[in-house]
């Protein structure tokens, strides 16, 4: 017993004798070899340039922070024993005497051979790791370690930059991607950025998408697992869609509704195009993160076609997925078809036809009116060339509003309910003209900065439902108006028929074709009443319009209601319906009313009759000659401060005047502003 324990302290002695020279000999080759490459001044003296001498500075700091800190100085270096060194005799030794996997990895890597051919020197281990200052694997995990190994990359890749908004910046290293050793092109099939190899790259951390994706249609197409694969080895150009083709790399963002539409549009070309023109699509692009885009009706990692049960737009599951958003939708609801195309006669006909309809109704009107107007404003130009010229002694002040212009006393022309009906027309008018074209015409580079000036999407659409239900009182208003009248009146049916109804009549027909005869110098303009077939037309023009646009604007206000009583296509129809009527109208009230209104040299630059509601005699016998003794009689009638028609007026002080101008100005210039942003849209 006593023996065994003698031989044991014997053989450990012995060991502690022979490690210590050992341990001795590694700290002296260390203070020799840092009692000269510690001092950058002596250095510098010994070598050709202060850069050389700044490479050869090894702190014994640095060894110590180093993963090789524990091994000798001959590991790596040999023949440097004596001083000066003999530099025939010094030798380097490679990493690869140590690291053979990482230098077999390295040395089928794109580094390598940019290394090897062409003599460009490419990125190796020191490029990479450093020499004296290599920290171990570990601290790669770390924020500081990342950063460190990032900046390495950056070195080279100088202009490869995450984005601001990548949610990887700070927190992904690129060796996470892009692999350590064996970093490959993205297009070599080996490469861990292969479409083929994301799954398993972003899957390291993004593990239970990963495992979603690979069995919907995207993923098991691209693995081979449901449909046989095109190419042994999918190439960028071929692959159906991986991470990096919807989530980006370099430029990856933040998850954002408007990003996923963008990338889903790269190859859903035709799907973009129909979405793009619907009320989702139009928001979306205007900046609106609430409307349901691509990944909320479809899915994102668990895509499926439609005629797969499990997708989310089959027919067993869509009403599901309408209500995530439309939470009291119905069946009838979910069979609106988001993607229906005008176009596709076949599988969409009643979006084709109303499209077409609508489409022949806005040439039909423009075409009708436009040729009108052109050949009013021809007729008077050549009615000014036979006008023999006017001495210039003779030129007197003109009145800037038509309505004041000429002799004799003023008439009332409108009431004061014709008045206030009139202003909240125009509110209502321009406030649901100016918050619905920028959806209509979303594309264009104008409707993003209108559309943040009502305050986005959101405060816009507030705003065209409060103008809505302006028009719908107004319009109730009116018809009470005109119940009221009815009940008053002596003779009801004057009001129906007659020179002073405004229901159009067989002498309107009339009076259209003694226009165009007057166009052409084929006889003298027609004497109208108290209303032109011009008047009318606006007039009924607001009926139809409220009807028609009012109508298809309440069942897209309101679609889970009305979807209880009709079936889910009609909105695609109510769409289009809404859509180009209201297009017709403000193109209609913009152009050729103002023409009629304002802008026809007799009554340029503004006609503020509506605003003052009173008129010239002279001006009135000249726009409505054939109201007759009413008109005749004016001048021995006695002043009516209250607006009567066709009694005399007070003449309208000059700060009506001032304000009815600036009104009718203000009111002149945006609607022409806006006809120039929809020819813009169109002819861009």
């Amino acid at each position: 017993m006593h023996r065994r324990l003698l031989s044991a302290l014997v053989i450990a002695l012995a060991a502690m004798v022979a490690e210590t020279p050992d341990a001795a000999a590694q700290t002296r080759q260390h203070l020799d070899c840092t009692r000269c490459h510690s001092e950058l001044e002596l250095l510098r003296q010994n070598v050709e340039s202060l850069s050389r001498a700044q490479a050869l500075v090894v702190t014994d700091s640095v060894l110590a922070a180093s993963v090789h800190g524990g091994m000798t100085g001959d590991r790596c270096h040999g023949g440097f024993e004596t001083f000066p060194h003999n530099l025939d005799r010094a030798r380097t030794r490679t990493c690869v005497s140590c690291h053979t996997a990482q230098d077999s990895a390295w040395q089928g890597s794109v580094h390598a051979h940019v290394t090897q051919e062409g003599g460009v020197h490419g990125a190796d281990c020191i490029d990479c790791h450093g020499v004296h200052d290599v920290r171990a694997a570990a601290a790669l995990t770390t924020a500081a370690g990342r950063t460190a190994m990032d900046g390495r990359c950056k070195s080279c890749h100088a202009t490869v930059r995450l984005g601001e908004n990548n949610p990887h910046k700070g927190t992904v290293a690129c060796f996470s991607c892009h692999s350590s050793h064996r970093v490959l092109p993205p297009d070599d099939p080996a490469s861990s950025l292969a479409p083929t190899s994301q799954p398993q790259v972003c899957g390291s951390c993004h593990d239970s998408i990963a495992a979603r994706w690979v069995d919907d249609i995207h993923g098991s197409t691209l693995m081979g697992t449901r449909l046989p694969a095109r190419n042994p080895h999918w190439t960028n150009a071929d692959t159906p869609p991986t991470c990096t083709s919807c989530h980006g790399g370099h430029d990856m963002g933040s998850a954002s509704s408007a990003a996923a539409v963008e990338q889903c549009s790269a190859c859903h070309e035709h799907a973009a195009e129909t979405f793009a023109g619907s009320y989702h699509g139009q928001a979306s692009r205007l900046g609106s993160t609430v409307v349901a885009t691509c990944a909320q009706c479809h899915g994102a990692h668990t895509i499926e076609p439609a005629s797969n049960p499990t997708s989310s737009v089959s027919q067993e599951r869509r009403l599901a997925t309408c209500r995530q958003c439309h939470k009291e939708a119905t069946a009838s609801f979910a069979r609106f078809q988001p993607h229906a195309d005008h176009a596709d006669r076949q599988h969409y006909a009643l979006t084709y036809w109303s499209y077409h309809l609508m489409l022949g109704l806005l040439i039909s009107v423009f075409l009708v009116f436009g040729m009108h107007t052109g050949l009013w404003l021809i007729r008077l130009a050549l009615n000014k060339l036979k006008e023999p010229p006017t001495p210039s002694s003779a030129h007197e002040p003109v009145a800037m509003d038509a309505a004041q212009r000429g002799s004799g006393p003023f008439i009332w022309r409108f009431e004061t309910f014709h008045r206030l009906t009139h202003a909240l027309v125009i509110v209502s008018f321009f406030t649901l003209a100016l918050t619905g074209l920028p959806l209509r015409f979303s594309c264009t580079i104008w409707a993003g900065p209108l559309m943040k000036l009502w305050g986005g999407v959101r405060m816009a659409g507030l705003f065209h439902r409060i103008a809505a239900g302006i028009t719908f009182v107004y319009f109730g208003g009116h018809l009470i108006y005109l119940i009221r009248k009815v009940l008053q009146a002596p003779d009801p049916r004057k009001l129906f028929w007659g020179p002073d109804s405004l229901v159009p009549q067989p002498r309107d027909v009339v009076d259209f074709w003694k226009q165009f005869k007057w166009y052409f110098g084929r006889g003298p303009r027609p004497r109208f009443g108290r209303w032109s077939y011009m008047e009318k037309f606006d007039y009924f023009a607001v009926f139809w319009g409220v009807a028609i646009i009012g109508g298809s604007g309440l069942l897209l206000w309101f679609p889970e209601f009305f979807a209880r009583f009709v079936p889910g296509w009609l909105f695609n129809v109510a769409t289009i319906i809404h859509g180009d009527e209201a297009l017709l109208a403000v193109g209609f009230i913009f152009t050729i009313h103002f023409f009629h209104v304002h802008l026809r040299p007799e009554k340029f630059p503004i006609d503020a009759v509506m605003f003052t509601g009173r008129a010239t005699l002279e001006y009135m016998k000249e726009e409505h000659p054939g109201i007759g003794n009413g008109l005749d009689e004016a001048d021995t009638k006695p002043l009516s401060e209250r607006a009567v028609q066709d009694l005399p007026a007070p003449a309208p002080t000059r700060r009506q005047t001032l304000v009815a101008t600036a009104l009718g100005f203000l009111a002149l210039g945006v609607g022409v502003a806006t006809i120039g942003l929809i020819l813009w849209a169109v002819f861009c």
